[in-house]
């Protein structure tokens, strides 16, 4: 003989029970009986939610973008043969493999899934009409299909929506430093590559307790702008000085962007001393000996001439 009997049991220990009972029953001759009974339960746990966690935003880049997905089961027992099935509500980021598959889901651990989407800049907008679309949120439907401990099958739906970056891609090129006169001067180009606008672009110079700042404002897609920055310094502390660029994308999100340059010394003046060469030095001294030479040549036969017409001059009186 088998009989069925359900239980309510409060507890949150999952093990194998011992629970005590009494069977009575009426004899042939209709005495009441009563036998003691022990049975053990085994209680495996439950499945109460699957916790789905997904990023804020997803960045694409070459196409393609990752979106990785963390599943946590809250419950108290395990769930066996888990389909994740991934679906777009529109056509702006499409999953490569939609649905993947984890054999067993432990209970407190976090399991994570990675979706390879694909971009498709023409959407499929409100009314039939494709768009040119580079901001909004896209948003998901995440299917869960399990087994739980008892065999039975399990579905469970919910929603995610991620937010699509902007395409910004900032640089800054042809920076130059300079330091003369107590004044350290940076000057560089910043170009957008990416195809959408960078808003308020700050830069920023920071040179030990000095600071620089300039406002660019907003740069389209595939521009340039250059700008030039003075910080007047004392000294020479630091062979480097921090460049930093700010901007906001479409959602008011802030980036950073930090550059170290290197700062070139100040180079000392000196006075170079001319000096000739060996061969002219030679040649000046001996255009000088030779100056002297005649000079005292000249000088000799003047002297003679002088000395040979007074001693003729004196004959002709005697």
């Amino acid at each position: 003989m088998y009989f069925y009997l359900k239980l309510n049991i409060v507890t949150e220990k999952r093990g194998i029970f011992t629970f005590k009972g009494y069977l009575n029953f009426i004899d042939h001759w209709n005495n009441v009986r009563c036998i003691p009974v022990e049975f053990n339960v085994s209680l495996l746990g439950s499945a109460k939610l699957i916790k789905v966690e997904a990023p804020v935003s997803v960045r694409v880049e070459k196409g393609t973008s990752t979106l990785v997905i963390g599943l946590l089961n809250t419950g108290s027992a395990p769930l066996y043969n888990v389909y994740i099935y991934l679906a777009p509500y529109s056509a702006m980021l499409i999953p490569q493999d939609a649905v993947k598959y984890i054999d067993v889901l432990p209970p407190g651990d976090l399991v994570r899934v990675n979706y390879t989407l694909i971009y498709n800049p023409f959407a499929i907008a409100t009314g039939g009409i494709q768009a040119y679309l580079r901001y909004m949120s896209v948003p998901f439907t995440l299917t869960l299909l399990y087994r739980d401990v008892y065999g039975y099958i399990h579905q469970y739906n919910t929603s995610l929506a991620v937010l699509l970056e902007p395409f910004i891609d900032i640089n800054v090129v042809g920076t130059k430093t300079t330091l003369r006169n107590s004044v350290l001067s940076v000057s560089g180009v910043i170009v957008n590559y990416g195809i959408a606008t960078a808003r308020s672009v700050i830069v920023k110079a920071i040179y030990g307790d000095h600071t620089a700042e300039t406002l660019i404002g907003d740069l389209d897609p595939a521009t340039q702008t250059a700008f030039r920055l003075e910080l007047s310094v004392e000294e020479f502390v630091e062979d480097s000085i921090w460049l930093i660029v700010e901007y906001k994308d479409e959602y008011g999100r802030v980036e950073t962007l930090n550059y170290s340059l290197s700062i070139p010394k100040p180079a000392l003046v000196e006075t170079p001393i001319s000096k000739p060469p060996e061969g002219e030095v030679h040649h000046y001294y001996l255009v000088v000996t030779l100056a002297v030479i005649a000079f005292l040549a000249i000088v000799a036969l003047t002297f003679y001439k002088y000395l040979r017409r007074v001693s003729t001059r004196l004959i002709k009186r005697s």
